[in-house]
C-alpha cells in the first residue's frame, strides 16, 4: 500500500497538526509506505510523483482540494479517499462519509468499497460536486477575499449578497431544445445539495451519468425558508422556486459575464458555458 496524502493547510480554517500526527501514527502502525503533499495553489503536483508511485490518493481538505486532486491525478486510475476538513464539505455529505476525522482517515486508507463517480466538464474545468453562476458565485467571491476560512466566515456575507444580487437571463440549449430562463442563479449540479445541507437538486446523483441544470428563480423570504427547510426534510417541494433540466450536455449563454464557481473555487467570468458529463471519471472510496 502506497497512499499519497494531499493536504490543504488552510481549508476550513482547521489546524491540520492533529490529522498529520494521526497519519504518521496510522502508517507507522501498519508499516505503510506513504508520501505527504502539502497543497499550494498553482504548484505543479507532478514533481511529488517522480519518486513515488501511489496506489491510492487520500485528500485532506474540502471540495476544492478534492477537485484539485481529481483534476490532476484521475489519470493514475487509483481510488480517491477523502477526509473532509473544508469549509462546507458538500461532497463528503453527499456520500455520507464519516464526520469524525479519525474514522474518515481509516476508511480513506483501508476501505475496499468504491463508488464510480461522474464529474462535469465546464469550459474545460472539472467539477466533482456543484458549480453555479449568479448569487452563490457572488457569495463565494466575497468568501475568497476573507482572510479567515470556515463556515462562519462564509455565512456572514450571505445577507449582503442576497440584497445586492439581481435577476439574470440564461439562454440554454439542452436535449435538443432551446429555452430562456430568468433567475438569480443557475447551478450545474452533479450532486443534490450544498455543504450547508440545502437541497438544490433533489434528483441529483453523482454516479448516474447525468447532471441537472437548476435555475433558482425566486429568492423571496418564502423561497429561502423553504430551501432552508429542505435541509431537514426531503419531503419539502422546491419545484415552485427551482426549475430543472436533466441532461448529459448543455450550453448556456448570458448577455453579460458572470462569475463561475466550481466546487467552492472561483474560476473566472464568462458569457458562454459548455457543460458535459464525464461518467465514471474516478473511483471514490466510501465507508
Amino acid at each position: 500500500m502506497n497512499p499519497l496524502f494531499i493536504i490543504n493547510p488552510v481549508s476550513g480554517g482547521v489546524d491540520k497538526t492533529l490529522i498529520l500526527e494521526e497519519i504518521s501514527s496510522l502508517c507507522k502502525l501498519h508499516g505503510i509506505d506513504h508520501s505527504i503533499y502539502i497543497w499550494e495553489k498553482h504548484i505543479n503536483l507532478e514533481a511529488s510523483l517522480r519518486e513515488f508511485n501511489p496506489d491510492r490518493i487520500v485528500v485532506i481538505g474540502g471540495d476544492g482540494t478534492l477537485n484539485f486532486a481529481v483534476s490532476n491525478l484521475a489519470y493514475l486510475n487509483v481510488p480517491f479517499g477523502l477526509v473532509s476538513l473544508g469549509s462546507s464539505n458538500g461532497t463528503a455529505k453527499e456520500i455520507n462519509l464519516s464526520t469524525n476525522s479519525i474514522e474518515a482517515l481509516t476508511d480513506a486508507v483501508f476501505s475496499t468499497n468504491f463508488l464510480d463517480t461522474d464529474v462535469l466538464d465546464i469550459n474545460g474545468n472539472i467539477c466533482v460536486h456543484l458549480s453555479d453562476i449568479g448569487t452563490n458565485a457572488e457569495l463565494v467571491k466575497k468568501f475568497e477575499q476573507e482572510p479567515e476560512r470556515g463556515f462562519m466566515s462564509y455565512a456572514k456575507h450571505l445577507y449582503s449578497t442576497l440584497i445586492e444580487t439581481q435577476e439574470k437571463e440564461f439562454a440554454i440549449n439542452a436535449n435538443g431544445e432551446n429555452v430562456v430562463w430568468r433567475g438569480y442563479m443557475l447551478a450545474f449540479a452533479n450532486a443534490s445539495k450544498y455543504g450547508s445541507g440545502i437541497i438544490i437538486n433533489p434528483h441529483g446523483n453523482i454516479s448516474d451519468g447525468y447532471f441537472e441544470l437548476c435555475n433558482v428563480r425566486d429568492l423571496s423570504v418564502e423561497a429561502l425558508l423553504m430551501m432552508g427547510f429542505s435541509k431537514y426534510s426531503e419531503g419539502v417541494s422546491l419545484t415552485e422556486y427551482i426549475q430543472q433540466i436533466k441532461t448529459t450536455r448543455a450550453t448556456v449563454e448570458t448577455q453579460k459575464p458572470y462569475l463561475l464557481q466550481i466546487d467552492g473555487e472561483i474560476i473566472g467570468e464568462f458569457t458562454n458555458f459548455e457543460i458535459e458529463i464525464k461518467p465514471k471519471y474516478f473511483r471514490f472510496v466510501i465507508s
